[in-house]
């Protein structure tokens, strides 16, 4: 085992580039400044604000619904029925011929 590979394994958080870094920093920034204008009534930040929480609760949906598609697609892998397309026949797999 090399140096490089051993020292790559021990690191448990991942590493970020200064430039990812200063971006997220630059969209929390922009963010807490809509939410300071919210706080204060202006309309247009509430707007602002609403959406970037739609937009987080809807990516945290996505993920937790790819995680329960991928959780059933795993228990129910081998019991898939082969079916006929409108073309005709789908031709065998390879493990099907080989069987």
């Amino acid at each position: 085992m090399s140096a490089s590979h051993s020292t790559a394994k021990q690191t448990f958080v991942r590493q970020f580039s200064i430039r990812w870094l200063f971006v997220v920093v630059s969209i929390a920034a922009v963010l807490t400044l809509c939410l300071r204008y919210a706080v204060a009534g202006q309309y247009w930040a509430i707007g602002v604000v609403a959406a970037a929480v739609a937009l987080i609760v809807l990516f945290l949906a996505h993920a937790a619904l790819f995680i329960v598609a991928s959780q059933l697609a795993r228990l129910g892998g081998g019991n898939r029925r082969r079916v006929q397309s409108i073309a005709g026949e789908i031709p065998p797999t390879e493990q099907e011929t080989s069987a």
